[in-house]
């Protein structure tokens, strides 16, 4: 201190170095401590008095917005005095801004302008958990989901939504942007969306009716055990639709992963069917799954099944497949001794296709699937190298074990037919 004293200049530097560090100091604290504000109103840009029993009002919903130096984070505190008419049902919209080329960004918007914003998830932001949540706020209350996009993005939601387990299950309604949309046109909800008739889509639900449909859990356990894992792994996936091995799905496999490398070919759906003829064609001439019934083994009920010349075995748990075929039509020729397929029986109904030319002989109504059963539950040894799908979404499956039983029962909206 006598030194600084003495040597002016010293004190000046020592002054400056003080305040340098003192203004370091606080720019951090601010930078990396929440600034929080409580109880803040949520504020919407929409009170759209036609939609008013499916909006969750902004006056209701409380949050907290943390703002940091690089930008701000909401969450919600709480939803207090929500409307309390019998028919208010809030709706929760999820969608993914890149699917349908690009439709899903458009379906998102209009949803945010006619709907309060915070009901409307982008999928390809955000876990979809994070606004299926909100519906823990109103334990005593019924949410309609709404999910926009094809079998695999619905089937994604419904996991999530199995996973959490709700208070109440909510109603589920399928907006078709999707490149695959069976089961939206078993719902009655049809093949395409245009664009403009989001509002239209969103009163149909008021009169819709609604089913009960089963979903199914699969268990695959590699056969070959790797010598670095010391326990057996089980991969457990669940499906809405179908499932399948072999030609059909080695068909979605080439589309996805073609897809996946040049995302900006497949923007439009008459495309995309032209793409996927295309890769029926090629697998016709090369024949990549033949023999496939020598290399597995299907149990139903515990009964083996003795399998006819195969190239392909799909697993349904609805009757429409492959973009607008009901491949499980009572009125076709050879099905009088099987049962009609419901989807709510507890019952999955399994098919054969003899090659890829069968297969597009299907697509065209020119021939009949193989049936090969009905049961509760089914086992499938696998002893090659195989594609496989699940509601469209595919993959390369290594020799394993398949194992399906019942999963949790879906409730699902069906639009309401003009009489």
């Amino acid at each position: 201190m006598d030194m600084l004293l003495d040597y002016p200049e010293y004190a000046i530097g020592y002054s400056i170095g003080v305040l340098v560090f003192g203004l370091f100091t606080h720019k951090a604290i601010k930078w990396f401590r929440p600034k929080d504000t409580e109880d803040e109103p949520l504020q919407s840009n929409s009170q759209n008095g036609l939609l008013a029993d499916m909006i969750l009002p902004s006056k209701c919903v409380k949050r907290r917005t943390s703002i940091f130096q690089t930008g701000s984070h909401s969450s919600i505190v709480s939803i207090t005095e929500p409307p309390t008419s019998s028919s208010w049902r809030p709706v929760l919209v999820f969608a993914n801004k890149k699917s349908g080329a690009n439709q899903g960004d458009i379906v998102l918007r209009q949803c945010r302008r006619l709907l309060n914003p915070i009901q409307v998830h982008d999928l390809n932001d955000n876990d979809p958990s994070l606004t299926l949540m909100l519906s823990r706020f109103l334990p005593g209350t019924q949410f309609v989901i709404v999910i926009c996009g094809g079998d695999g993005t619905v089937n994604w939601i419904l996991t999530v939504i199995d996973s959490l387990n709700l208070p109440i299950q909510p109603l589920i309604a399928v907006m078709p942007i999707g490149t695959g949309n069976d089961l939206s046109n078993m719902l009655g909800w049809g093949y395409t969306f245009h664009d403009d008739s989001v509002e239209e889509f969103l009163t149909a639900l008021r009169d819709a009716s609604t089913i009960m449909i089963d979903r199914w859990r699969i268990d695959i356990r590699p056969s070959r055990r790797s010598f670095m894992s010391l326990a057996d792994y089980t991969k457990q996936i669940f499906i809405t639709n179908y499932f399948s091995i072999g030609c059909d799905a080695l068909t979605a496999l080439k589309f996805h992963e073609e897809r996946e490398r040049k995302p900006g070919i497949f923007t439009a759906r008459i495309l995309n069917r032209v793409f996927y003829a295309g890769y029926i064609v090629m697998d016709t001439l090369e024949k990549n799954c033949k023999n496939l019934h020598r290399e597995t083994e299907l149990f139903l009920d515990n009964e083996k099944v003795d399998l006819p010349e195969l190239e392909g075995i799909m697993f349904l748990n609805i009757p429409f497949w492959g973009g607008g075929c009901q491949i499980w039509d009572e009125k076709l020729q050879n099905a009088s001794q099987w049962k009609s397929l419901d989807p709510c029986d507890g019952k999955i109904e399994v098919i054969g296709l003899s090659s890829s030319f069968h297969m597009a002989q299907i697509l065209a109504h020119m021939a009949e699937p193989i049936r090969l059963g009905q049961a509760e539950q089914v086992k499938l040894i696998i002893k090659c190298h195989v594609p496989a799908q699940s509601d469209g979404e595919p993959w390369q499956q290594e020799p394993c074990c398949i194992e399906i039983e019942p999963g949790k029962k879906v409730k699902l909206m069906r639009r309401a037919t003009d009489n």
